[in-house]
């Protein structure tokens, strides 16, 4: 299977990268654990994928940010 670089004319492939781009979107949205996320993508480096994916995650921060609270709070 010839693989062609993401900004190739080949129409294939684009859509190819799209679905990994959905694949990894899917994965970290349903809380997979990024290194697993990023040994899937072939990721040398799970900071990679963070860098990437960074945009799907906001909610963690309150969902952070709510555990704290709870965890202040029964103190």
């Amino acid at each position: 299977m010839k693989v062609f670089h993401l900004h190739s004319t080949h129409r294939a492939s684009r859509r190819t990268h799209d679905l990994r781009h959905t694949h990894a979107t899917i994965l970290i949205a349903g809380g997979k654990p990024l290194k697993m996320v990023a040994e899937r993508l072939g990721h040398a480096d799970p900071a990679i994928t963070l860098r990437v994916y960074a945009h799907v995650m906001p909610g963690n921060q309150r969902e952070a940010a709510d555990w704290f609270a709870a965890l202040v709070e029964s103190a």
